[in-house]
């Protein structure tokens, strides 16, 4: 009866396959399941989601009528509680097959493989139990994850091991949480050609690329810096740089800095910029109530307006290491007429084109002396100002070059638009990019066929 059932049920648009439950865990941040909720459809688009709320542990609610556990559960990871460790560790194990369906320890479309043999080998997916998928979205985190089945990855370079891992920074979760697709970001030849009239126009002394004029319009301001806090105990020495950068710049032209670090006198910041900064919880309260705590999708809108009312903005990333490239960056360059100043992932090429920012570049063999500078600080926090002219010091030709670069830019209005003319994507494409959410649910989907899980199975459910 089902059998015949199943091609009516598809005619009407329903899929005759059993739903996936899709567990998503009380996290510390929200912004992991409003992820999950625009990803996993995608990851199982023939299939109806049933979503279910879980504790923060990932086990389900006490008063949930359903006992069954999740298919998928998305969490933070850290806290997964042991039994749903256990229950991963005690799944068959999976054989390393013939060498053609054998994953390798490399990156295969944004999917790294680790090299998992014996007691580390991978783990069915069996009914019964959730597949574990877990978050890393900080720089510093690193370590064993073989508790889990699947991990995303802020970073390119391989810091976890014994799990698949999936490249994932966190301003690629932005984008999806703003619905955004990288094909929006490709600019139009009809919009190139608009673009280089207007650059010949402003040549010759006329009207500027970009935004249109507006009489009622305050002018843009020089540069912003938003900072929370200017060093954590958490942090890698390299967070250093863009305090050292700033101060170096700040001493050249002013700088608004609008967060908790180097914070500018907030009563000379005009209110229509101060009521766009997310983190400006005083100002925001005394306007009737905190409108955003700084993380989500309404934050993303209120930051991508903060940064257009600014010539240039500070996104220095507070750790060198490949792909970790933060939301700073989307919010600065896809949608506004602004001009970041970075400093970060070596690789950064691979996601934006570079003739549409200006890059602070330095050698490995310079951050390792900027990490053996800032090592003292885990113990001597009181030092920081002291390290900070140090590292500045020390990158002084380099930060100097980009200063020089920022303020010819500022005072030549033609240069200015010919950078952010520029389209944001590298060669202009949105082939294989990394905000393609498309591409993260086929990693997904591959690491559970790998996983021989039952989602992918013909077994009837039980």
């Amino acid at each position: 009866a089902e059998e015949d059932a199943a091609p009516q049920l598809a005619e009407a648009g329903v899929s005759p396959l059993p739903p996936v439950r899709v567990g998503l865990c009380a996290n510390p941040t929200a912004d992991i399941n409003e992820f999950a909720r625009v990803l996993m459809p995608r990851v199982f688009p023939d299939r109806h989601i049933v979503w279910v709320d879980l504790q923060k542990n990932g086990l389900l609610m006490d008063n949930d009528p359903d006992p069954r556990p999740p298919d998928v559960a998305v969490c933070l990871g850290y806290f997964y509680h042991q039994s749903l460790r256990e229950a991963k560790a005690s799944s068959p194990r999976l054989p390393p097959g013939d060498g053609s369906s054998n994953p390798k320890p490399v990156w295969e479309g944004r999917l790294h493989w680790p090299e998992l043999q014996g007691p580390r080998a991978l783990r069915q997916h069996v009914r019964g139990r959730p597949y574990l998928i877990a978050f890393a979205f900080e720089p510093w985190d690193g370590g064993d994850c073989a508790s889990f089945d699947l991990m995303f990855s802020c970073c390119a370079d391989v810091q976890h091991r014994n799990c698949p891992l999936i490249h994932l920074p966190y301003s690629a979760v932005s984008s999806a949480m703003s619905r955004e697709e990288p094909r929006q970001w490709v600019v139009s030849p009809e919009e190139t050609e608009r673009r280089e009239r207007a650059l010949a126009n402003l040549r010759r002394r006329a009207r500027p690329v970009g935004r249109e004029d507006d009489a009622h319009s305050p002018p843009r301001r020089f540069a912003l810096f938003l900072v929370s806090e200017c060093y954590k105990h958490v942090y890698m020495p390299d967070a250093l740089v863009r305090l050292a950068f700033f101060d170096r710049l700040h001493a050249r032209k002013p700088v608004d800095s609008l967060g908790g670090c180097r914070q500018s006198d907030l009563s000379k910041i005009p209110s229509h910029i101060r009521a766009l900064n997310p983190s400006d919880r005083a100002f925001q309260s005394a306007q009737g109530g905190v409108r955003n705590s700084g993380r989500g999708e309404e934050a993303e809108r209120m930051r991508r307006e903060l940064f257009a009312q600014y010539k240039f903005v500070i996104t220095m990333e507070n750790v060198m290491r490949d792909g970790w490239v933060s939301e700073r960056m989307l919010a600065t360059i896809t949608r506004n007429n602004t001009i970041p100043i970075y400093f970060g992932a070596p690789d950064v090429g691979k996601y934006w084109n570079q003739r549409r920012f200006i890059n602070l570049e330095i050698t490995r063999q310079k951050l390792l002396e900027v990490r053996r500078l800032g090592a003292p600080l885990k113990k001597e926090k009181h030092r920081l100002n002291e390290v900070i002219d140090a590292v500045g010091d020390l990158l002084s030709m380099e930060m100097d070059a980009v200063i020089e670069q920022v303020l010819q830019l500022d005072s030549d209005e033609s240069r200015f638009q010919e950078m952010v003319a520029e389209p944001p994507l590298p060669n202009n494409s949105a082939i294989d990019n990394l905000f393609d959410l498309g591409i993260t649910a086929a990693a997904v989907r591959r690491s559970l066929q790998q996983a021989r899980s039952h989602l992918f199975s013909n077994d009837p459910p039980e």
